[in-house]
């Protein structure tokens, strides 16, 4: 299992302590270094959060994506909004509502690519799933 953090601010820009500045001041843990470091001991009082991130959890939790190009001749790349839930499910269907291809566990920040290299010409619809969250977007596909 990895796991990242950062830490950011409303404008979704990083900010400290989980993301260092252009420059660090301050000396590393003898030990601290290596693949057995990464431990750090934080001598200040802190706040520990469970659950709730502190983020406004409606706006954390929805979905956005922008899917380009559009019309599209070979590939679509499906770009997630910063702010979209995780473990996102996309399904791709023709007009007929025939499932064309289906793509889980999407994450935010992440280009994801659909080959449409195979699918005829027509109009396709493109929808994301998270819990009871829901995005859909028309893809128009051509020669």
């Amino acid at each position: 299992t990895y796991a990242y953090f950062v830490t950011i601010d409303a404008s979704l820009n990083p900010v400290y302590p989980f993301v260092i500045g252009p420059t660090y001041y301050g000396t590393v843990q003898s030990g601290n270094t290596g693949p057995t470091g990464g431990h750090v001991t934080i001598t200040e009082s802190t706040t520990v959060y469970t659950g709730a991130t502190g983020i406004n959890d409606a706006a954390a939790h929805t979905i956005g994506a922008t899917i380009v190009p559009n019309p599209v001749q070979d590939y679509a790349f499906v770009y997630m909004d910063a702010t979209s839930a995780n473990n996102v499910t996309g399904r791709l269907y023709n007009s007929t509502g025939q499932l064309i291809s289906t793509t889980e566990n999407m994450q935010p920040s992440i280009a994801y690519s659909l080959d449409m290299t195979a699918c005829p010409p027509g109009v396709y619809i493109f929808v994301m799933e998270s819990g009871d969250r829901k995005f859909t977007q028309k893809i128009v596909k051509t020669k």
